[in-house]
């Protein structure tokens, strides 16, 4: 199935959210008196904070496209019909060719057969705009798990904690989810 731009730039929202990232940063579509569409996307704090790229074109008031990505930031603007053409190089010419390939994130993988809900840290990089690779499991500790409620860390027993469903190497998608300690993605589940 082929995904919509709209339905993969999202994705890139949702995979940068962890509940500092989104109150700082984000995305702003704007339309333009030229008229046409500005959109600006805040890279900071991701793979893309190093990027730079340029792209841009001026066959007149009607075929028009600016494209920058400069000290941490991106912006596109273009004629009315490029809002699709700004999301598409984006998407498809920023971030696979401008990654930081060591840029890691910190997911949350679910850990199976527990009494309440546990989710334990784990590290990894985007693959792309949809799927981490996980990268490294680290030893399980309490400030490396994920609960729902502060009550919850009284009823965890550490010892049952080692079996995860999931290992290095795995690729997985994540939703967002809302902890004690705050908002994180969550592995939902595994990509070929």
């Amino acid at each position: 199935m082929t995904r919509s731009l709209l339905e993969r730039i999202q994705d890139w929202y949702r995979n940068n959210c962890d509940g500092d990232w989104e109150h700082g940063f984000g995305i702003k579509i704007t339309s333009v008196d030229n008229p046409g569409w500005s959109v600006a996307i805040e890279l900071q704090d991701t793979p893309l904070e190093n990027a730079e790229y340029k792209k841009q074109y001026d066959n007149g008031d009607e075929d028009w496209l600016f494209i920058g990505v400069k000290d941490g930031k991106f912006t596109g603007a273009g004629d009315p019909d490029k809002l699709n053409e700004i999301f598409r190089i984006f998407l498809d010419e920023v971030l696979p060719y401008q990654a930081d390939a060591s840029y890691t994130y910190s997911i949350y993988v679910p850990v199976p057969n527990t009494r309440i809900p546990v989710w334990k840290e784990v590290t990894a990089r985007a693959v792309n705009e949809s799927v981490f690779e996980i990268i490294q499991i680290d030893d399980t500790t309490l400030q490396k798990l994920k609960v729902l409620d502060i009550d919850d860390y009284q009823n965890i027993d550490l010892k049952s904690l080692d079996k995860l469903e999931y290992k290095e190497g795995d690729k997985v998608k994540c939703k967002l989810q809302t902890f004690f300690e705050g908002l994180g993605p969550v592995v939902t589940e595994k990509v070929e």
